[in-house]
């Protein structure tokens, strides 16, 4: 069951926080639909991304399902959709009627994921570790615990890239993610599939992040080829400026665009009770 809460502007925290909410906020006598996203920076800025349909003043007008994904992240080692596949970050549908938040929260800290998929499906994670540019680190198998990533080591002086080396004797696959400094495993946004042992997942990864409005995907789902919805945001999250804002519009051809617009938090700081999605 959705729970209601007040959705304020971020505070400053250690984590990246990712909000999208829909929400009715009086303001002028007049009435104002947002469905909002957030993403907040390090030190607290955001980016609020607000729905609108203009056949209703007050609803998105249709359900809209929103996924961001890092499909747009060219490694110089592979490529996608054939040595390596972008994952969906994060799927979330909002209703036609009512106000909703989704969020989600990452922390700026890179790691090597040992995933489990079942039909295209990230469904759990064996281990994990926390990596750094210009590190690497090992993939072994333990007789007490199973799989386990060695403690990273330092590559050689200069290098831009992070590395996982499949020291265990058999076919794996190995993710990246972001690590979320917290005990529950990190989610995968990309997937190296068929690493051979002594081989290795080396890349210089920056963060585009992407967005689109779409039907029929899942949360954690390995995308096998380029999604075909127009991309309708995307961003180098790491030059995110602080409190950055975007408002998303649907127009009357049913159009998804997305406009600069730095006001939404002061709409939001007016105190309104927002569901949030699972």
């Amino acid at each position: 069951m959705d729970n209601g809460k007040k959705l304020t502007s971020p505070s400053p925290n250690h984590y990246h926080e990712l909000t999208e909410s829909s929400r009715n906020v009086e303001q002028v006598h007049q009435e104002h639909h947002y469905s909002c996203v957030s993403l907040t920076s390090l030190v607290g800025g955001a980016v609020i991304l607000r729905a609108t349909d203009p056949s209703s003043k007050n609803n998105l007008g249709v359900n809209a399902t929103l996924l961001l994904t890092f499909d747009d992240t060219p490694l110089k080692n592979g490529r996608i959709y054939v040595d390596y596949y972008p994952v969906a970050w994060r799927v979330a549908t909002f209703p036609a009627q009512g106000m909703y938040a989704m969020t989600v929260s990452y922390q700026n800290q890179l790691a090597f994921i040992k995933p489990q998929v079942s039909g295209d499906i990230v469904v759990s994670v064996s281990t994990w570790v926390p990596i750094d540019v210009a590190q690497t680190t090992d993939l072994q198998t333990l007789p007490e615990t199973g799989y386990a990533f060695t403690p990273p080591r330092n590559l050689p002086a200069g290098s831009r890239v992070i590395q996982a080396v499949n020291k265990t004797k058999s076919i794996q696959a190995i993710g990246i993610g972001f690590d979320n400094g917290k005990s529950f495993p990190p989610p995968t946004t990309l997937l190296f599939e068929g690493v051979g042992a002594d081989s290795s997942v080396t890349a210089e990864f920056t963060p585009s992040l992407a967005a689109y409005v779409v039907s029929d995907y899942k949360q954690n789902e390995v995308l096998r080829g380029a999604i075909q919805s127009p991309v309708i945001w995307k961003q180098d999250i790491a030059l995110l400026g602080q409190d950055s804002s975007f408002a998303l519009t649907r127009d009357a051809s049913g159009r998804y665009t997305l406009t600069p617009d730095r006001n939404l938090w002061k709409a939001a700081d007016k105190g309104s009770m927002v569901h949030v999605l699972p």
